[in-house]
């Protein structure tokens, strides 16, 4: 059950199987959405050569001079894990979201002294 589990971690997994399931990984995911314009520049330092080669090699970029930019295959793969990462976070985040805890079997007074429908409920 997830919700007993860090609500975070939780969604972060659902995210990378989510994008395991298209045959991507996170870091591609980053790339392709910033060269969407969704997050910063992936020309920053934090996106690695070999993700932006990779994707290259899929024909989902293509470099014109010092630029990286989505092919319009890049554009349809970008939207599709873009609509697998929201899914994917909010069936996780939903699964993780607190419930409250029902001890009194649906009856708040079950348990307390002459309240409840329990046999034992009086006893002393």
């Amino acid at each position: 059950m997830l919700s007993d589990m860090n609500p975070h971690a939780e969604v972060s997994r659902a995210i990378d199987a989510a994008l395991a399931h298209h045959g991507a990984d996170r870091d591609e995911w980053m790339a392709l959405s910033a060269l969407a314009g969704a997050i910063p520049d992936p020309g920053a330092p934090d996106v690695a050569a070999e993700t932006l080669d990779r994707l290259a090699a899929h024909g989902w970029v293509s470099r014109d001079g010092d630029a990286w930019a989505l092919t319009a295959d890049g554009r349809a793969r970008r939207a599709l894990l873009a609509d697998t990462v929201v899914a994917a976070t909010g069936a996780a985040a939903a699964a993780a979201r607190p419930r409250p805890v029902n001890r009194f079997g649906g009856n708040p007074h079950h348990g307390f002294r002459g309240a409840g429908p329990r046999p034992d409920a009086d006893a002393v």
